[in-house]
């Protein structure tokens, strides 16, 4: 006997991910080439309302360009909000889009640090040792941007 086929398509699975982690197609991370490793971000310029996009590179934490250091309230850390980084989509927390929306400028690109996107906090090894150069990296910033 002949089971009847249901119309509805099947979703395809995916695998489980923590909520805490933003969540991305691809990996957006490689492992840092060193121990004083770190990443910046340069959001590019544009309207408030336009889409976020940016880029995410590796410098040495002696030799990096001017930044500036981003400090937040990580809140609700489900991610929701959409944007690209190194082309590829990636969904962050509430707080972390309208706290780099909010910082964007419209005419110019402005290089930040912020812990949630420039620390893969996945890798729980890169994460504990980038906690220990945060003092370092808060204090090499040009300015400590406070968004509440």
């Amino acid at each position: 006997m002949r089971r009847k086929r249901s119309k509805r398509r099947r979703r395809p699975t995916r695998s489980h991910r923590p909520t805490s982690v933003p969540v991305i197609e691809d990996s957006l991370y490689e492992s840092l080439p060193s121990q004083s490793s770190i990443r910046l971000i340069t959001l590019h310029p544009s309207d408030f309302k336009d889409p976020i996009r940016c880029t995410l590179e590796v410098f040495e934490l002696a030799s990096v360009p001017p930044y500036e250091a981003i400090s937040y309230v990580w809140g609700d850390a489900t991610p929701r909000n959409r944007l690209r980084c190194n082309g590829r989509r990636y969904l962050v927390s509430d707080n972390l889009y309208d706290a780099i929306r909010n910082v964007r400028f419209k005419d110019e690109p402005r290089i930040i640090w912020v812990d949630a996107l420039c620390i893969d906090q996945a890798n729980l090894g890169e994460r504990s040792h980038q906690v220990l150069l945060m003092r370092d990296i808060y204090s090499r910033a040009q300015r400590t941007l406070i968004c509440l």
